[in-house]
């Protein structure tokens, strides 16, 4: 499984785009309902919905959980819909941490 998660490529949400194929984000689950949540990490927020496959362990994520989410972009309308191949809640995990680690990868390599 540890192979297949590395073809997700670690991202903020604010910088998902259409291009991109798999992501990997993490962030705190800000709203939930029967077939989705939606998911902020500070930089942004993205709707991500799921299937039979990742619902029960979406229904023992409570709001206000870290989360780490693997999954499809797709853009839908206007909007990008993360569609969700696997779903784990981060207990103990630095938010903060993550994301300055996300943001100084990213600068490096526009540098």
């Amino acid at each position: 499984m540890d192979n297949i998660k590395s073809n997700y490529v670690g991202t903020l949400i604010s910088q998902i785009n259409e291009e991109m194929l798999k992501v990997r984000i993490a962030g705190k689950i800000i709203e939930k309902d029967d077939d989705s949540v939606i998911i902020d990490d500070g930089t942004g927020a993205v709707r991500v919905r799921y299937n039979k496959d990742v619902v029960k362990e979406l229904e023992k994520i409570e709001i206000g959980s870290i989360t780490f989410i693997f999954g499809k972009v797709v853009k839908v309308g206007n909007d990008i819909i993360i569609f969700a191949d696997f779903v784990r809640e981060a207990e103990k995990f630095d938010l903060k941490k993550y994301k300055k680690i996300l943001q100084d990868t990213t600068t490096n390599a526009n540098d």
